[in-house]
């Protein structure tokens, strides 16, 4: 039987990301199986969009310093996808491209789209 993933499931993970039980590899892993599994279905555009951004993490740089925002897009008067991906947008464009790409310097799970 195909599985719903809800906020709910997102926050669980983000809070195991958050206290150290997974490292960002792992979210990425879970994000794209996810993605992978035929028939599952995600509870709203929301979700559907803070799900993309775990299953695209390495490449937007983002890191567990960024799991409160990606908490605050959960929220329940986020209702749109656009809603949350200006929260995440924001999020990034306060922390810069070149800060996060000098914080992850030498990260391998980060190497391919870092450059440093």
């Amino acid at each position: 039987m195909p599985k719903q993933l809800t906020r709910q499931d997102l926050r669980d993970q983000l809070a195991a990301w958050a206290s150290g039980r997974l490292a960002a590899v792992d979210v990425y892993n879970w994000a794209n199986d996810w993605f992978a599994t035929e028939g599952s279905t995600v509870e709203d555009a929301v979700a559907n969009e803070v799900l993309w951004c775990l299953e695209s993490l390495d490449m937007s740089l983002l890191t567990a310093a960024d799991i409160p925002t990606l908490l605050a897009a959960l929220a329940p008067g986020v209702t749109t996808a656009l809603e949350a991906r200006a929260l995440v947008n924001r999020r990034l464009a306060e922390v810069g491209l070149e800060a996060r790409r000098q914080e992850l310097r030498g990260d391998p799970f980060y190497y391919p789209f870092n450059g440093l």
